[in-house]
């Protein structure tokens, strides 16, 4: 379970959690977060800033403001 504040490593350590059930002869992957996708409402500079990591680490992110419509 993801709990606020929201820090990329908490992201990191249930999306391994969840992978750690993954066959043995499965191709290991660059960085957990590779090729998983999110989206965001980005109501602060800081989940802006979370989404600019994790699209460091090879993550793909999409972020709308919290008011749109």
């Amino acid at each position: 379970m993801l709990t606020r504040p929201f820090f990329l490593s908490n992201l990191a350590t249930v999306i391994d959690r969840v992978h750690s059930e993954v066959p043995a002869d499965a191709p290991e992957r660059a960085s957990i977060l590779n090729g998983m996708r999110f989206l965001c409402a980005e109501d602060n500079a800081l989940n802006a800033e979370i989404l600019q990591a994790a699209n460091l680490r090879g993550a793909g992110c999409s972020s709308v403001e919290d008011d749109a419509t």
